[in-house]
């Protein structure tokens, strides 16, 4: 167990060392960017992490110690991107995230292309996927609860925690994600 933490807190230090992408570019694009620093920073060790999931995959006990690890490099990640991790949206988006990553893991296994072109593919994909997602269900908090009859008066519009810290999505809708929380960097 010590083991596998050191050797993802290597793979956190490959994938976020450099500075985030730009604020400029759509948070969708930074979290996909630091989402492949992972593989690529994986892909130089790629038969030992192979190994890896495969005894993981056969002890689900230890594979569950390794999700906190997964919870905190994924927290780490999302922050890198300028997304919001606190209150239980973030922790959704830690969970989102972390499950999202596990499904194009099982992809990256498999992709032995240069360019991990299957691999980049598949997070793009769920990638949307989840953007999809959180602005269903961001449109639906947003809006709270329908109301049943006609003459009801509609509330005022006014911003919800959600939307002020909404997935990295919402900086397409010009919401500021500069604030986001501490990195740690170790080295």
């Amino acid at each position: 167990p010590a083991l596998l933490t050191e050797f993802a807190r290597m793979i956190d230090r490959a994938a976020l060392v450099d500075p985030a992408p730009g604020e400029d570019e759509p948070a969708r694009d930074r979290l996909f960017d630091l989402v492949m620093r992972r593989f690529d920073a994986l892909s130089g060790h790629r038969a030992g992490v192979r190994a890896i999931l495969r005894d993981l995959r056969a002890d689900p006990a230890a594979a569950l110690k390794q999700a906190r690890s997964l919870e905190r490099s994924m927290r780490w990640t999302l922050e890198a991107a300028g997304i919001g991790t606190r209150g239980l949206s973030g922790a959704l988006r830690i969970r989102a995230l972390s499950i999202l990553y596990l499904l194009v893991l099982q992809v990256w296994e498999s992709d032995d292309s240069p360019d991990l072109a299957r691999t980049m593919k598949t997070l793009d994909e769920r990638l949307r996927q989840a953007e999809q997602l959180e602005n269903s269900v961001g449109k639906r908090l947003a809006c709270g609860p329908r109301r049943h009859r006609a003459h009801a008066k509609p509330k005022e519009h006014q911003p919800t925690r959600h939307r002020q810290h909404g997935w990295a999505w919402r900086s397409a809708l010009g919401v500021d994600f500069s604030t986001h929380g501490h990195i740690p960097r170790r080295g």
